[in-house]
C-alpha cells in the first residue's frame, strides 16, 4: 500500500521530533553484588498475574513496583530505580555512550520530564542516596538534564561529575557535586543563590547553608575514583555472554569510549592539550581507563587539601550526632525504612 506523500512530514516529526519520540534506555554493562532495579510504578499492588517469573512486588514512598536482579545486557526502563546494596556496583551506558558509574548503597531513579528552556533534555534524574559517576556529552541527549537530591537541584550541560549524597537523613542531608570536566549549576532547596560549578570544584548543598562550593583536594578526587571504581573480576566475559549480548556490550563500550574521547576534547582550552587528549586515547582501550586518567591528571594539579571541604565534612558529622558504627549502618541503608520488598 502506498502512503500519500502528504503525511511523510508527520511520520517524520513523529520519529525525530525530540518532544514525541521516546528517550532511549539505557543498558546496564557491569554488575557486581546485588542490584535491584524498581519499575513499573503504580498506586495500587500488582496482582499475582501482574508478576512475571523472577520479580518481587516492592514498595517505596506510597508507590508500587516491580522489582528484580538485573543481568548485564539489561535495558533499565525510563521511571525505574536502581538501587544498589553495601558492595555492590553497576555501569549503565546509552546508546549516544552516556554512562552512568553506580557506587555502593546507592538509590536513584531515571525519570521523563517535560522539557523546558531551563531544562531541555526529556530526561532527569532524582537522587535518594549513595554516589554516582556520571559521563554526560556536551551534545548529546542528556545536556540539560536536571537532577533533583534531597537537598539540591542540578543543572547539567554536559559534563563529568560525581554526585553523592552524604547526609542519613532528610532533615540534614548534603549534597556534594565533584566536577572533573565541564559545568554545571546547583541550587539548594533551603536557600542561597545558585552556584555555577567549574572544572577543578566541589559543591556542597544543605537546607541551612545553602549551595557553598570549594577547591577539589585530592582527597576528594581520589574518593570519587573509589566510589565507581570496577573489579576487573567483576567484568563480564564474553565467552559466559549470549553473542549477541557481548555485541551489544562491546558496541555500547566503543560508543561511550569515543564519547568520552570527544568530550575531553570539547573542554580542551589549547591544541596542545587537544594532541595530549588524542595521545591519550590512542592508549586507552577502553572509556573506563580515560575516565580513571580524567581523574588522576586532576589529582596531581590539586591541592592536597582544602580547609572548607574538611570543615563542611566536619560540621555535617557534628550536626549528625551519630557515632562512626551508626554511620557505617546507615550509610549501608540508609532508606530501609522507605523500602520494603515480598514475594507475596
Amino acid at each position: 500500500m502506498k502512503i500519500s506523500t502528504r503525511w511523510h512530514p508527520i511520520l517524520l516529526c513523529f520519529l525525530a521530533c525530540p518532544a514525541l519520540a521516546a528517550p532511549d534506555r539505557p543498558i546496564l554493562t557491569f554488575v557486581q553484588g546485588e542490584v535491584m532495579i524498581l519499575s513499573s510504578p503504580r498506586d495500587r499492588s500488582h496482582s499475582d498475574a501482574e508478576v512475571p517469573k523472577g520479580h518481587l512486588r516492592s514498595k517505596f514512598n506510597g508507590k508500587h513496583y516491580l522489582s528484580q536482579r538485573p543481568s548485564v545486557g539489561d535495558e533499565v526502563a525510563i521511571d525505574a530505580w536502581i538501587r544498589t546494596f553495601p558492595g555492590a556496583r553497576a555501569r549503565l551506558v546509552y546508546p549516544n555512550g552516556d554512562q552512568l558509574n553506580v557506587g555502593p548503597g546507592t538509590f536513584f531513579r531515571i525519570e521523563s520530564r517535560k522539557p523546558d528552556a531551563e531544562a531541555p533534555s526529556r530526561e532527569g534524574m532524582t537522587f535518594e542516596y549513595g554516589a554516582v559517576r556520571a559521563i554526560i556529552s556536551k551534545s548529546g541527549p542528556r545536556s540539560g538534564i536536571r537532577i533533583r537530591s534531597r537537598s539540591a537541584t542540578l543543572g547539567v550541560r554536559g559534563t563529568d561529575f560525581v554526585i553523592e549524597e552524604l547526609g542519613a537523613h532528610r532533615e540534614n542531608s548534603i549534597t556534594s557535586v565533584t566536577l572533573i570536566r565541564g559545568r554545571l549549576s546547583v541550587q539548594s532547596k533551603g536557600k542561597g543563590a545558585t552556584q555555577e560549578v567549574q572544572t577543578g570544584e566541589t559543591a556542597f548543598a544543605d537546607a541551612t547553608q545553602g549551595a557553598r562550593k570549594f577547591a577539589t583536594s585530592q582527597t576528594e578526587l581520589k574518593r570519587s575514583m573509589v566510589l565507581t571504581e570496577q573489579s576487573p573480576a567483576a567484568a563480564p566475559r564474553p565467552a559466559m555472554l549470549q553473542p549477541e549480548v557481548a555485541e551489544k556490550l562491546k558496541a555500547l563500550e566503543n560508543q561511550a569510549r569515543e564519547t568520552t574521547v570527544q568530550d575531553m576534547i570539547q573542554y580542551a582550552k589549547t591544541p596542545e592539550e587537544k594532541a595530549r587528549i588524542q595521545a591519550l586515547a590512542r592508549d586507552s582501550s577502553s572509556a573506563q581507563k580515560l575516565n580513571a586518567t580524567a581523574v588522576a591528571v586532576l589529582v596531581v594539579k590539586a591541592p592536597s587539601d582544602s580547609p572548607g571541604l574538611k570543615l563542611v565534612r566536619e560540621e555535617d558529622r557534628r550536626n549528625r550526632k551519630l557515632t562512626d558504627t551508626e554511620l557505617k549502618e546507615l550509610e549501608g541503608d540508609a532508606y530501609r525504612k522507605y523500602y520494603d520488598s515480598t514475594q507475596e
